[in-house]
């Protein structure tokens, strides 16, 4: 009986222990997610909301392809003279001594900017600066979203964004000319971009570590599924106003974000904000259900509080600030220096590529509608082979080894038969997509803690640059050759693809968490093993 009270009273102090140490281990955002309800029913409901934003930011992205196509086209003079469709421009002289209309083949497309603003001939120029507009658009939000949502939050932001992209979309339908229809469409670009990565931070912020794998890839399918919804839309709406105006109503979605999106409580707390940030996190657990126990969550958010201390939020001006002394971290040090040059003609290269052989898909010589369904749908497929892959092999070899595989099939379309063609292009597309997803997947496990968020935006900037130029290769190069674009865009990845050579191996290392580690690290390059087996043969 003794034995049996000393047992039971044993036990009852290893417990006390046991809770002692659970009550002082240290709390971390974490854990109050999980106490509500981890990722439950509303967790899904936002991943929808987010899974729409990536669908309308596809749409958007790709549907100048459709928009803007350039149909052939012949003269009729007014004295009547006229050919077939064969794209011929007239010479000035020629055309000066007569009034000329017009005539365009609308076989694949009724009307499109091109059709309506005779965007031919001495105003073809004006077609790529679409596309530039566009992404500079892009790029411009990029280098700015980071900065924006740390100093006014992730819902204001993306409400932000969501209303101006709401106006500037039915703005674009409505152009009376081509000048409000490139400045409509920057602004669409923008904003929808800002958006998209907005909502891409607060559900990586409200979803629990261990399900922030799903999260992302879910949200990668979802452009996917944008490419093939406008590429469907398309093809039974071939008038691009209509088109449009399919595009404006599908941007009221947004409209929802007002009335389901919380604000981030990780970015309430870090702002001060401890009183709505618990609110925010007890609505949280009502929509999943789950029953917090009060007592265990007053005293977590408690003691984030106090590590968190008092009032820390920032103006937009102490963001920019912040974000300048980020980018002197990027290239202050020797190592972070040789990272961030070597990185960026690789995204410059990838950004380029991957927008330019989707805008190069009228030079496939295949019906614009399959090719571009048949590219969506391989896209698709590569991220989620990639997906597996990565966990078995080394980045710096499975990049280079891609990059250089893309250039060479790019630069082979150039080469290629006709009939063979249609076949390279959509086997060069995949790749040029699977070359985006794994350098995506590179840089964060490459750069530390303090610049992991601004760097990636920065690179992505960079890449965004490469796209902006595209066009111009495209109408430019193809109206030489239909082949040159891939070619050009194939040279320029090989090129790039040297940096790899003398970048670090990250598989299976920790993410580096200061400046600090990445320069006292001993980096694993290609080039350094090479130079190994040099020195030991």
């Amino acid at each position: 009986m003794l034995t049996s009270d000393a047992d039971t009273a044993d036990r009852v102090q290893a417990e006390a222990m046991e809770n002692t140490e659970k009550v002082q281990a240290p709390v971390t955002f974490n854990d109050l997610l999980t106490q509500t309800g981890g990722f439950g029913r509303w967790n899904w409901i936002l991943l929808g909301i987010c899974y729409i934003s990536c669908v309308l930011a596809a749409s958007n992205h790709l549907s100048i392809i459709y928009l803007a196509y350039s149909p052939d086209f012949f003269f009729v003079t007014d004295d009547g003279n006229f050919k077939h469709f064969d794209s011929q421009c007239r010479d000035i002289h020629e055309k000066d001594a007569n009034n000329e209309t017009y005539f365009y083949d609308s076989s694949v497309f009724k009307t499109t900017v091109v059709t309506e603003w005779n965007l031919v001939c001495e105003d073809a120029v004006l077609l790529p600066t679409l596309t530039f507009t566009y992404m500079f658009g892009i790029a411009f939000s990029n280098l700015l979203a980071g900065a924006l949502s740390d100093a006014f939050g992730r819902r204001v932001l993306v409400l932000t964004m969501a209303t101006v992209h709401i106006i500037s979309s039915f703005v674009t339908w409505f152009s009376p000319n081509f000048w409000v229809f490139l400045i409509g469409r920057m602004f669409v670009g923008g904003s929808i971009h800002t958006a998209w990565a907005g909502l891409f931070i607060l559900l990586q912020e409200i979803t629990p570590r261990q399900h922030r794998t799903l999260t992302s890839g879910i949200m990668n399918f979802g452009w996917s599924t944008g490419s093939m919804w406008i590429c469907f839309l398309a093809y039974f709406i071939r008038h691009w106003r209509m088109l449009q105006l399919v595009f404006s109503f599908m941007s009221l979605l947004m409209i929802s974000f007002f009335f389901i999106l919380p604000e981030s409580p990780r970015w309430l707390l870090a702002s001060g904000r401890f009183d709505e940030a618990k609110q925010t996190l007890l609505n949280i657990a009502r929509k999943n259900g789950k029953e917090i126990d009060q007592k265990v969550f007053e005293s977590s958010m408690d003691e984030l509080q106090k590590e968190i201390g008092a009032n820390t939020k920032s103006t937009l001006i102490e963001e920019v600030k912040k974000m300048s002394n980020i980018f002197l971290d990027l290239v202050r040090t020797p190592k972070m220096r040789r990272i961030t040059l070597l990185m960026m003609p690789t995204f410059f290269a990838v950004g380029m590529g991957n927008y330019g052989i989707h805008f190069s898909s009228r030079f496939a010589d295949l019906d614009i509608f399959a090719v571009n369904m048949i590219k969506a749908t391989t896209n698709f497929l590569v991220v989620v082979v990639f997906m597996f892959i990565l966990k078995f092999v080394d980045r710096c070899k499975c990049l280079w080894s891609m990059y250089v595989l893309t250039g060479i099939v790019a630069i082979s379309f150039y080469f290629m038969p006709t009939g063979v063609r249609p076949i390279v292009f959509v086997f060069a597309q995949t790749l040029f997509a699977g070359d985006y997803y794994i350098v995506d997947t590179y840089v964060p496990e490459l750069l530390p803690t303090p610049t992991r968020n601004f760097g990636f935006n920065f690179l992505e900037f960079v890449s965004k640059i490469g796209s902006s130029i595209a066009p111009f290769i495209v109408d430019l190069g193809g109206a030489v050759d239909p082949g040159l674009p891939p070619m050009v865009f194939g040279c320029v990845l090989l090129a790039s693809s040297i940096s790899f050579i003398f970048l670090p191996e990250t598989r299976g290392k920790a993410l580096p968490q200061t400046v600090r580690e990445v320069e006292d690290e001993c980096d694993v390059t290609i080039s350094g093993k090479i130079r190994s087996q040099l020195f030991n043969s």
